[in-house]
Order: structure tokens, then C-alpha cells, then sequence
């Protein structure tokens, strides 16, 4: 079993929000369009804040961060049915959990004020 956190500050997003070239080098397409589906903007950035806490919880929890063995692509947030947040198991992700020989990822985001959270358990 392994795990990993983050937090992150959503005013913090307020810059990035604005630089789409560093938006599209962080969030895939999929994850754009559920960031910017709401017109509040305190929404998006909470949004934002949430899924780059994911992103870092699940490079944490691997142990390798974001860099030369997983980039910010590599890690895709989506959504169950039920809204529950999860990480879709991409070329990489697929790669990572074989080479540490479990199969299993479970998330978890919180936002509130100021910050979001994330969690991530490999098992």
C-alpha cells in the first residue's frame, strides 16, 4: 500500500487560470472542460486547486513527484457516475502500478476558503 497528500492554495490559481499555455501543460482536455463548466469563477479555481492537489497526491504516493518518470499529462483526474473523483488509468499510471505490483487507485479532494486538499491511496 502507498500513499500521498497534498494541499494546495486556491488564490494561487488565479495566475494560472489566466496562462492557457500552462493550463494545457497541466490539465488534459477532459479536465479543462470540467474545470471551466461552471461561470464562477471562485468554482473554477477551486476546481483547479482540487485537481492539481490530485495530481500531486498521486506523484507523491508513487514516490516519484512530477518530473522525469510521471508529468503532469500522465496523471488524468475524472469522475465516477457519482461524482466521486478518481484517476483514470493512463499508459504511465498503468506502467507504475505494475513496476510496484498493486492495481488498485483511490482519491479524495476537499476545498474550502482557501485551500484544497487531495489523497491518494495505491493498493
Amino acid at each position: 500500500m502507498m500513499i500521498g497528500n497534498d494541499i494546495v492554495k486556491v488564490p494561487r490559481m488565479q495566475g494560472l487560470c489566466k496562462n492557457q499555455r500552462l493550463v494545457n501543460r497541466i490539465f488534459t482536455k477532459g479536465e479543462q472542460e470540467y474545470i471551466f463548466d461552471v461561470t464562477s469563477t471562485q468554482l473554477q479555481l477551486e476546481r483547479m486547486a482540487g485537481k492539481l492537489a490530485l495530481k500531486e497526491a498521486v506523484a507523491k504516493a508513487f514516490g516519484v513527484g512530477i518530473g522525469k518518470k510521471l508529468n503532469w499529462l500522465d496523471i488524468e483526474t475524472a469522475h465516477q457516475n457519482d461524482g466521486k473523483p478518481c484517476i483514470n488509468q493512463t499508459k504511465k499510471i498503468k506502467m507504475l502500478l505494475q513496476k510496484v505490483n498493486l492495481s488498485n487507485i483511490d482519491v479524495s479532494v476537499s476545498h474550502m476558503g482557501d485551500y484544497a486538499t487531495a489523497v491518494c491511496l495505491i493498493f
